[in-house]
């Protein structure tokens, strides 16, 4: 599926970690394939991001990102982050405008759940923004933004460049095992579908 290369590698280990963390929830999960096919078919592409190809499997970041709200109980926002040094962040697919805003907000701080799933985190999680988080300033503005509950999942780090799959809850406690483990394989095919379209954004 991925090229031999160092970032073809990467996306092996990246989708086989977040395969495994999907679990023996998995094979039931993927009965869901479906739905984002429908959703990545009825979603108008964004003026501002160019139409990215998909992969074999027919899914692209936007039927990622339509799916992570509709299948996940409490998600509300969702988008992929792309980042390409300090000062250039890219929000896909956002679904819908908030998460862009809980993005800028990220990027304006330098802090935030998004930035460290990128960075080094496999899964980055905060069930309540109000009690006590690591990103302090982030999350009293995302609070002030009605968003309370973020997950974070990272997609790939190759040189600079790096990116990462966000979950937005406007409630705490959105985020249980299972929805863990939905977010996992939603951001498997996220991975694949920016890798499908790799050339674009060159990545190598």
């Amino acid at each position: 599926m991925f090229a031999d290369t160092d970032l073809g590698r990467d996306m092996r280990h990246r989708t086989a970690s977040l395969d495994h963390q999907a679990g023996s929830l998995l094979p039931e999960l993927r009965g869901v394939l479906p739905t984002l096919a429908r959703h990545t078919d009825n979603l108008p592409a964004g003026p501002a991001v160019p139409p990215v190809r998909c992969p074999p499997s027919g899914v692209n970041p936007s039927g990622v990102t339509a799916s992570s709200v509709a299948l996940i109980d409490g998600v509300e926002a969702a988008d992929v982050l792309l980042i390409a040094g300090p000062d250039h962040f890219r929000s896909v697919a956002a679904t819908p405008q908030l998460a862009v805003e809980i993005d800028d907000l990220q990027k304006h701080f330098r802090e935030g759940p998004c930035l460290d799933a990128p960075i080094g985190k496999t899964v980055v999680m905060c069930n309540d923004l109000r009690e006590a988080p690591p990103w302090p300033r982030f999350a009293e503005a995302a609070v002030a933004a009605a968003v309370h509950s973020l997950m974070s999942f990272q997609l790939y780090t190759h040189n600079a460049r790096m990116g990462a799959l966000n979950l937005l809850g406007i409630k705490p406690d959105v985020f249980t095992v299972e929805n863990e483990a939905v977010g996992a394989m939603l951001a498997t095919h996220a991975t694949v579908a920016l890798i499908a379209d790799d050339e674009r954004l060159q990545f190598q």
